[in-house]
């Protein structure tokens, strides 16, 4: 392997804790965005102010708690979301 590859995948090792500490809060926002605005329409994320109520998973600012099986997509859209910041990333430093 030639010097420079080796290089550049030394800096990605030293950045991965960096952008583990950045990417999962934007794609657990991100998530938690796309989830309400699939779930309830755009409107009622940006229009009407309903959020995901922080440290508690899944419970709406109105005290609505999603279901078992909206709670399993909603983890399931950070995870995709969260890699695909990463291979992103990746793509972009290598």
């Amino acid at each position: 392997m030639p010097r420079s590859e080796k290089k550049n995948y030394a800096r990605l090792t030293w950045l991965a804790p960096v952008l583990l500490f950045i990417y999962v809060p934007v794609a657990n926002a991100v998530g938690d965005m796309l989830l309400i605005c699939a779930v309830y329409g755009r409107d009622a994320y940006f229009k009407e102010g309903l959020r995901i109520v922080k440290h508690k998973p899944f419970t709406l600012s109105t005290g609505i708690v999603f279901s078992q099986k909206l709670d399993q997509l909603g983890w399931l859209l950070d995870t995709v979301l969260w890699l695909g910041f990463v291979f992103l990333t990746r793509g972009f430093l290598v």
